[in-house]
């Protein structure tokens, strides 16, 4: 699938080299694209609670004093 998103071969070379129809890479694609803003969505919530987990953690490591 990477290699579609890449766009540096065509459909047709893709589904040749992987035994695939056309039709079916046309259809991961445009799934991909339908749902590529909710991976992004999940992707900047988990950065979010990540950076705030790391600067709770480091809260606490200054009232221990470490």
């Amino acid at each position: 699938m990477l290699e579609v998103l890449k766009e540096e071969k065509t459909i047709a070379q893709i589904a040749s080299e992987n035994s695939i129809h056309p039709n079916q890479i046309y259809k991961w694609k445009n799934r991909h694209w339908k749902i590529l803003p909710i991976y992004s969505m999940m992707i900047a919530k988990a950065k979010k609670l990540k950076a705030s987990h790391a600067k709770a953690l480091n809260e606490l490591y200054a009232e221990i004093g470490n």
